[in-house]
């Protein structure tokens, strides 16, 4: 059974672009992925069935492919399926295809791959990032090379070479959980608390830098800023504020 994901475009953009536009160091740059609870994605090899399932911007296109090839015997299309339904879903097929042509971090292969799916999905944007390389299925955004994969998807499968959905399970519960992900964002607030204060003066410099448009319009946009920072200090002044405490002192004691 293949389950098919349809994204025609993605908002986000990836840690390469980000270092290239707004032309910052690299080890200022953190990326942090989304978590799985993977305790809400297991498999479950019983409830398998034969036939294909998919949805998206495509659907009226399927259709029409489906009348045409006499394959409504074979393809079932769900529509749209509420979130608390996805992992009953995903639990009865056997490759997740996601055919995106352009994409940040895809959360749906995650949670297919949770659910020990195999992973066919288009070399697009931070996919290749996603999962190891015998957890996923790579494809250039053709569907010629689309169908090569699924076809060595189900080769492996056949022949056994295939990681077991118990193993696939496990290995997403290890990378994707929400305390690695914590800690990865404690990582993070620490690097910016240790990183030197910068005046107002070194600030607008660096915003001026980014160039003769871009950094004018950072430089107004941190001036306005200060002066409403500055307004609100008024308003209440820092000193009235509550400090929040050490929590790890805290706990020593």
């Amino acid at each position: 059974t293949i389950l098919m994901n349809v994204s025609m475009y993605d908002h986000e953009y990836s840690r390469e672009n980000t270092v290239l536009r707004a032309k910052v160091k690299p080890e200022m740059t953190f990326v942090i992925p989304n978590a799985v609870d993977a305790s809400s994605f297991k498999p479950d090899p019983s409830k398998k069935l034969k036939d294909k399932r998919g949805d998206g911007p495509k659907k009226v296109l399927l259709e029409e492919v489906c009348e045409a090839y006499k394959l409504y015997d074979q393809v079932r299309l769900l529509g749209s399926i509420n979130h608390e339904d996805v992992r009953n879903i995903l639990v009865q097929g056997d490759i997740f295809l996601n055919t995106s042509l352009t994409e940040a971090f895809c959360i749906a292969i995650i949670e297919a791959a949770s659910c020990g799916l195999q992973i066919v999905s288009t070399n697009v944007g931070g996919v290749p990032e996603v999962l190891p390389d015998d957890m996923i299925y790579l494809a250039e955004p053709r569907v010629e090379s689309l169908v090569d994969m699924i076809g060595k998807a189900i080769q492996d499968k056949s022949n056994g070479r295939s990681i077991s959905p118990q193993q696939c399970h496990s290995r997403v519960k290890t990378m994707y959980n929400w305390r690695n992900i914590a800690k990865r964002t404690e990582r993070v607030y620490n690097s910016a608390y240790a990183m030197p204060h910068l005046d107002i003066y070194e600030r607008m410099e660096r915003y001026l830098a980014r160039g003769p448009v871009a950094g004018l319009i950072f430089c107004y946009i941190a001036l306005i800023n200060c002066l409403i920072l500055r307004f609100l200090e008024w308003i209440r002044p820092k000193e009235n504020i509550d400090i929040v405490p050490n929590f790890q002192s805290w706990n020593k004691k």
